[in-house]
Order: C-alpha cells, then sequence, then structure tokens
C-alpha cells in the first residue's frame, strides 16, 4: 500500500511562518510523525502533496529521510485538496492508496484497512467548535452542533 499525505496548508492560524506540516508537536514536526508511523507500517511509499513553504518541506525530508520512499508532487498553481490527492495519485502505484491530511495524527491499523480491500474513509471522534463527524449505521454522518 502507499500513502498520499496533503501537507500543502499554510497554517495561518497557528501564527507561525512555517508550513503547518512542520509545525512541531512534542519535539518534533507533525509531518515526522506521520511519516515514522506509515514507514513503521509496512507503508511501500509515502508521496506528500505540498504546495506552501515546498522547499522548506523538501528540505526537510531530504535531511531527515535520505534513502526512504518518501516522494514529492508540489503544486505550483493552487489545485485544492481534491486536485492535490488526483496530482499525487499519479505517483503511486499500489492498488490501494491511503490518503491523511498532513495535521491528522492517528495509530488506525493499516494492516486492519488493507484487509477491507474497499474503499474506506476513517475518522476520529473530534470535538470541534464548528462540527463533528458521527458515525451512523457504519458511514460518516456529517453534522453540526
Amino acid at each position: 500500500m502507499d500513502a498520499v499525505i496533503i501537507a500543502g496548508g499554510e497554517g495561518k492560524r497557528m501564527g507561525r511562518d512555517l508550513p503547518k506540516a512542520l509545525v512541531e508537536v512534542k519535539g518534533k514536526p507533525i509531518l515526522a510523525w506521520q511519516i515514522d508511523y506509515l514507514l513503521n507500517s509496512e507503508i511501500e511509499k509515502i508521496v506528500l502533496a505540498i504546495g506552501h513553504k515546498a522547499e522548506a518541506i523538501v528540505d526537510y525530508i531530504r535531511n531527515n529521510y535520505r534513502g526512504k520512499q518518501v516522494d514529492f508532487t508540489i503544486e505550483k498553481k493552487l489545485l485544492g485538496t481534491a486536485g492535490a490527492v488526483k496530482l499525487a495519485l499519479q505517483k503511486c502505484s499500489s492498488e490501494f492508496v491511503l490518503v491523511l491530511n498532513s495535521d491528522d495524527l492517528t495509530d488506525i491499523s493499516i494492516k486492519k484497512l488493507e484487509e477491507k480491500r474497499e474503499n474506506t474513509i476513517c475518522v476520529a471522534h473530534p470535538s470541534l467548535h464548528f462540527g463533528r463527524v458521527a458515525e451512523e449505521n457504519g458511514y460518516a454522518a456529517a453534522g453540526i452542533y
């Protein structure tokens, strides 16, 4: 299985000059937490869909993940989430691809996802001021609370 990490966000609300994916959590960038988890979960290749301050992310990856199967697609013109995923999928070769946002940290079982052999959406139960995703009969049902 390959993985795509959507990591093109600016992170305006974080009040930093870094791209959102490089903001540190517990001493290391959010993106590093994800990459480390995926590399330890037998993911064959990781493709980063990047845009904002792409050079900072490329530099970080080249300095910290030398020799690992991490590739990039860089949006010259902003394509939106779906456009970024479509561009990144061109560099994937596996039958199934896991797609993550760069600021979502998880410990979901990649092996269990692979066993499903179908498109699957996984969500946590976040409590956000503007809404949350709830489950109804095994499907995601978005709601505003």
